[in-house]
């Protein structure tokens, strides 16, 4: 009865319209931090903080369409504190962006800048995104090479989990608190467990041992 009552005062203290009111300054008060130019904010010099968690805030206060429509934050977030957020992408430009982010994301951590720019544009180009990639055209000219055009076969979203070793045996499951993971079986006789949001080992990353 305790527990019951307990969640019903936490309900009444904290309404969901309330809480999204809370939750979105927050996001404005983290935007503030952000240096600001003649051509938007200097994404790359914003706090560490900023850069790793406001996905997460933004997300939460239903603004995280406002960022992933911004190519500059694309190729200057950090792809830990982006990737778990991207399904709450709506709108269609930032599911867009989403898409090809996610594609990416066995890139992210190994590239620079100049070097995303590059594999995003081509990736939104293949997706048929080419207002995505005209923007990231834009907004990086000094990318290292770059992609006028590309065709490929329309398929079903997808991102690519790297690791070490060959794998043997893939099934999806969810963790006793929901969150859907993959569970993989190598050659080398471990198990590993991966979150299905953004590709990461779940837990402290120590693979279970196949007895």
């Amino acid at each position: 009865m305790y527990r019951v009552f307990h969640h019903a005062l936490i309900e009444h203290l904290r309404p969901e319209d309330k809480e999204t009111w809370a939750r979105r300054k927050v996001v404005e008060a983290l935007m503030r931090a952000v240096p600001v130019g003649t051509a938007g904010p200097h994404w790359a010099d914003a706090p560490s903080y900023v850069r790793r968690h406001l996905a997460a805030h933004a997300a939460a206060a239903g603004l995280l369409d406002d960022l992933l429509e911004d190519p500059h934050y694309l190729l200057s977030a950090d792809p830990a504190g982006l990737m778990p957020h991207l399904a709450a992408a709506r709108s269609n430009p930032a599911r867009a962006s989403a898409a090809a982010y996610r594609e990416a994301a066995h890139y992210l951590a190994k590239l620079d800048r100049p070097m995303l720019a590059s594999q995003l544009e081509l990736i939104a180009q293949r997706l048929g995104h080419r207002t995505l990639a005209a923007r990231i055209a834009q907004v990086a000219p000094d990318r290292p090479w770059q992609t006028r055009w590309a065709h490929s076969r329309r398929t079903i979203p997808y991102q690519i989990l790297s690791g070490q070793g060959r794998v043997s045996a893939v099934a999806v499951e969810r963790m006793a608190d929901g969150t859907p993971v993959i569970v993989s079986g190598g050659y080398d006789g471990m198990v590993r467990v991966w979150r299905l949001a953004d590709g990461t080992r779940s837990g402290n990353g120590s693979p279970a041992s196949i007895e």
